[in-house]
């Protein structure tokens, strides 16, 4: 049977995700334009894919407030503008929005306050100020959904009422992530129970369409309480139709995902249902078509397409969005340019996984000297101190451009952001050996698992991001890559494996089980950022008034860094006839001493961007 055009529409879903504040084509920690990049770029493709449909949606799943260090200007609300993310995408005519975990970093009144100058509707339906006996009778936040009443013409022209519902959820992490901000004042849900609960509102509402906007990334196929990647799960529940998700920086459909059961990555389906992720800084634009049937007084999917489109390098950059954050981009160039002392070295990240301490150490150092007095002031200056520290920026999704690279000589308040770009506290936690241990066998998880003989395996563990490899400072161990890691990414522990951490020492003493310690983290990671439990489940002894990135700042105003880097403290152990490669950005070329130290030799480039380095393990 032909489908009759007077009764047939086709909606486009244009998606963004992960946004992370990258609004222009410019990157503030190098302090260059970056054409082609951030939201003003895809502007130009979001309108040109408009332009090819009657009928279009555009929706953001979630991280819009936070990640460059415009996200940090504290001026904004004083002016009594709109947030410049909100005045960007309110340029663009969003049609709905959800939150992302990173929403939450800079506490309810900063985010409340932002999202009081939303030209558009801003939902998720598992952040709850009060709980109810069910979801449905929650207090959220923000809207749990809305209904959106539109007009759609049809393939004949006619125009026909339509009602979509979309629904929004962010990741319960964040009652962990951010805990010094939400504790005693939100509450999160699980996010597939939540929208068992709430899916039957909006289709009882009359909802022709519900579109779930999940901050959340596509992870474990089976459902279990509290996932943080629940995208497969949710996208069982009855009465969704279409999932525009994020939070994992991944782009869907694409070959990054294999097939199974549920899942798949060729045509953007998920248990048959289309859904796209958007990547994140504006380098992608998810986009859904649907053709829909009007019959017996309501629509229906009739068929459906998903496709990931990548913004082009030349796009040009949106002149609307643009002058939406033209005053911010100012304020923000003015602050970042302002001199704070020097370094005497380069500070570089490009063999931050291989055991070069150079962006760790500036960061590492401010750690320990905050946390001399502040574990003093707790009653715990007698316990021996360990700082643990992460690369930021180290590849990874983000490409072979997502490395710190700052030159000898001054340190502006850019290079800051370049070496910790998160508003998050420093906090000592106090831990036993066998805590540090466990924590260790975490971070020992970023390497993939390498034996005697073996050629050419590839070292890193893409599924373990930089940012959560600890490095520990005032210890040394050794990795046995021949064992199986003992954590998954996920933190579930493994039954049949001793781990892969060998003679760990502090001050060259063997650390024992009960020993106790005091260790400098972030709260990110005592709040479980990286599924570190043994630092989840630390008791913390303090909390630093200022964020990270300004305890940073003052030690170079202070004269404390002078660019000297330690060596680390960790190494690889021996395996006889083995050889790993090590990926890394084209930057590390000017660093070949660096290399030559770490035992590395350039292979050449890889087919993805990076150069490939070659490790000789034996």
């Amino acid at each position: 049977m032909t489908a009759r055009p007077e009764l047939t529409a086709r909606l486009r879903i244009i998606e963004t995700t992960d946004l992370h504040m990258h609004l222009r084509g410019y990157d503030y920690l190098t302090d260059r334009p970056a054409p082609g990049t951030g939201l003003a770029a895809a502007a130009t493709m979001i309108r040109q894919l408009r332009e090819e449909a009657l009928n279009t949606l555009l929706v953001d799943a979630g991280d819009f407030l936070q990640g460059t260090p415009m996200g940090d200007d504290p001026a904004w609300a004083g002016t009594g503008a709109p947030h410049p993310a909100i005045a960007a995408m309110s340029a663009l005519g969003y049609d709905a929005v959800t939150l992302g975990n990173h929403e939450f970093n800079y506490g309810l009144d900063v985010l409340q306050t932002a999202l009081s100058g939303a030209g558009f509707p801003v939902v998720c339906a598992n952040v709850a100020l009060s709980l109810g006996a069910r979801p449905s009778s929650d207090e959220t936040l923000v809207p749990p959904y809305v209904l959106l009443d539109r007009t759609v013409l049809t393939l004949s022209g006619e125009p026909l009422p339509i009602r979509i519902g979309v629904i929004g959820f962010a990741p319960p992490q964040i009652a962990s992530w951010d805990r010094e901000h939400l504790n005693g004042r939100v509450t999160v849900r699980d996010i597939v129970q939540t929208a068992r609960a709430r899916i039957p509102e909006l289709r009882k509402a009359g909802a022709d369409l519900v579109i779930a906007l999940a901050h959340t990334g596509i992870g474990a196929s089976e459902e279990s309480e509290g996932m943080e990647n629940a995208a497969l799960p949710l996208a069982a529940v009855d009465g969704i139709d279409v999932l525009a998700i994020g939070h994992s920086h991944r782009v869907f459909p694409s070959p990054h995902f294999v097939a199974r059961p549920g899942l798949d990555p060729v045509m953007g389906r998920l248990h048959g249902k289309p859904a796209v992720m958007a990547g994140a800084f504006g380098s992608h634009l998810g986009v859904i078509d649907l053709t829909l049937a009007y019959e017996q007084g309501a629509w229906r999917v009739a068929s459906d397409s998903a496709t990931a489109f990548a913004v082009p390098r030349r796009a040009s950059s949106a002149p609307d969005v643009l002058a939406a954050t033209e005053a911010a981009h100012l304020r923000t160039l003015t602050r970042l340019r302002r001199s704070l002392g020097r370094t005497e070295t380069p500070i570089q990240s490009y063999f931050a996984m291989a055991g070069d301490m150079s962006a760790l150490a500036p960061v590492a150092e401010s750690k320990r000297q905050w946390a001399i007095e502040a574990a003093a002031e707790a009653g715990a200056g007698h316990l021996p101190l360990v700082v643990a520290v992460a690369p930021m920026k180290c590849g990874g999704p983000a490409g072979p451009d997502h490395y710190t690279d700052i030159p000898a000589g001054p340190i502006a308040q850019r290079h800051i952001a370049d070496l910790y770009g998160f508003p998050n506290s420093a906090q000592v936690l106090q831990l036993t050996g066998a805590g540090l241990r466990n924590w260790l066998e975490q971070a020992a998880g970023a390497f993939n698992t390498v034996r005697a003989g073996d050629r050419d395996a590839l070292l890193l563990n893409p599924d373990v991001p930089a940012y959560h490899f600890d490095v520990f400072e005032g210890l040394t161990y050794v990795f046995d890559l021949s064992a199986a890691p003992r954590f998954a990414p996920d933190g579930t522990e493994a039954d049949d494996t001793t781990g892969r951490v060998r003679d760990l020492r502090y001050n060259g003493r063997p650390i024992a089980e009960t020993d106790e310690f005091a260790v400098v983290t972030t709260s990110y990671r005592a709040g479980g950022g990286g599924a570190i439990v043994a630092a989840a489940n630390a008791r913390v002894i303090a909390t630093s008034a200022q964020t990270m990135p300004e305890i940073i700042a003052e030690r170079y105003r202070n004269g404390g860094h002078t660019g000297r880097t330690p060596p680390s403290g960790w190494r690889i152990a021996p395996l006889p006839g083995a050889t790993a490669i090590y990926e890394t950005g084209p930057g590390g070329r000017a660093y070949r001493e660096t290399a030559e130290r770490l035992g590395l030799t350039l292979v050449g480039p890889g087919e993805t961007g990076f150069d490939r380095y070659r490790l000789n393990l034996s």
